[in-house]
């Protein structure tokens, strides 16, 4: 998780006026990455399907 990020999102959601919201969102491992480390790639999500969401 990008904790810098994370922490950003929480200390600047109450600062936000009505309506808008804050959300980190962390979506684990991409396969492509778990490939180049020499890793089962299916335990990861596809970089085009994360990229899409």
């Amino acid at each position: 998780m990008n904790t810098g990020l994370d922490a950003f999102a929480q200390a600047a959601a109450p600062e936000t006026p009505r309506g808008p919201r804050l959300t980190a969102v962390s979506p684990g491992w991409v396969g492509e990455a778990l490939e180049r480390l020499g890793r089962d790639p299916s335990a990861g999500a596809p970089a085009a399907e994360l990229t899409r969401t």
